[in-house]
């Protein structure tokens, strides 16, 4: 099963209880039908079944968790609230529209493919300018005839690689303050898998120093530490 949470769904969900995060993203958005962008007609859904996605099972040293109905309803009501769903529900079935994933997933994913009617040209790009083959003229992205291909859908998947690799490294981040805003300066650097791949492997240097410190008693708080 794959979905896509857009940036503004998230700011939405930012600062909310972690009952209605929980709600919406593990017992809505993943049975959203991205042409309607609605939940229950397809596949039925009930306070129930959305509590039962929230159950925590017991581990060791973690005790089980699980929400009633009522809860689950208090969590749709502040989900309504905040406009990230709306009530469409019909007699005793419960549906209900993801307001917010119209404006970017679902708008994008009615794109046609069309023939273009007028060739469309390209400035070359840096890597065959940098060639050296100054005698040949840079090669013209004539596509006239062939299909354009709406822009937006790549944008989509480039949206899911960062988002994607945003939540690795939130995962292993040691200094966890605003979620939220570390997604906004993620998606400013907008790494490659390189980039990406140095932020993991800094941050989990990172922990591992910050742990060794600890463990052998070294590592001082900043309210303990003398001013300077």
């Amino acid at each position: 099963m794959h979905f896509m949470i857009n940036e503004e769904e998230l700011g939405a969900l930012c600062g909310l209880p972690h009952i209605q995060q929980l709600a919406s993203l593990r017992g809505i958005r993943p049975y959203m039908n991205v042409k309607t962008c609605l939940v229950g007609i397809e596949r039925g859904i009930s306070c129930q079944s959305i509590a039962e996605q929230l159950y925590v099972e017991p581990h060791q040293g973690i005790k089980s968790s699980s929400f009633f109905r009522a809860q689950i309803r208090r969590a749709l009501a502040g989900l309504e609230r905040a406009g990230l769903i709306q009530f469409q529900s019909e007699e005793k079935q419960l549906i209900l529209k993801c307001n917010l994933a119209i404006r970017d997933y679902c708008a994008q994913k009615k794109a046609v493919t069309k023939p273009s009617s007028q060739p469309v040209s390209a400035k070359p790009s840096k890597f065959i300018e940098n060639t050296g083959f100054s005698g040949h003229q840079p090669a013209k992205a004539d596509i006239g005839e062939q299909e354009k291909t709406v822009l937006p859908h790549n944008i989509n998947n480039n949206y899911l690689f960062l988002y994607t690799q945003f939540n690795q490294f939130w995962d292993i981040y040691p200094n966890k303050k605003s979620q939220q805003k570390a997604w906004q300066e993620f998606q400013k650097i907008n790494p490659d898998e390189t980039l990406v791949k140095n932020m993991l492997d800094a941050s989990t240097l990172q922990t591992q120093h910050y742990e060794a410190l600890q463990d052998a008693g070294h590592w001082v708080p900043n309210w303990k530490n003398p001013a300077k």
